[in-house]
C-alpha cells in the first residue's frame, strides 16, 4: 500500500488539475465530447490500452495485469448534472 500512497501524492496536483478542468467544463450525459477526449489522452499517456465508442462517449481502459487471477472493473460517470 505504501507504494500507491506514494504514487498517489507524487500525482496529486495533477489529478486535482484535470479534476478542475473537467469542472469548469461541464458536460451533459452523450455530450461528453471534451471530457472523453481528455480522458482517453490521459490514459494513452499513461500506457493503458484504450476502447471507445460505448454510448458515444464512453471510455473503457483496460489495464492488464501479468498473470491470471481475478478482474476487477471501477466504473466512473463523467457527465454533469443541469443544475441551476
Amino acid at each position: 500500500m505504501n507504494e500507491i500512497q506514494k504514487l498517489a501524492k507524487e500525482n496529486e496536483q495533477k489529478q486535482i488539475d484535470i479534476r478542475r478542468q473537467i469542472h469548469a467544463h461541464p458536460e451533459l450525459g452523450t455530450e461528453e465530447v471534451a471530457t472523453s477526449a481528455l480522458i482517453v489522452k490521459e490514459l494513452e499517456d499513461m500506457g493503458v490500452e484504450v476502447r471507445r465508442g460505448y454510448a458515444k462517449t464512453g471510455v473503457v481502459g483496460l489495464i492488464h495485469g501479468k498473470g491470471p487471477g481475478k478482474t476487477i472493473m471501477i466504473r466512473a460517470d463523467m457527465d454533469a448534472l443541469p443544475l441551476q
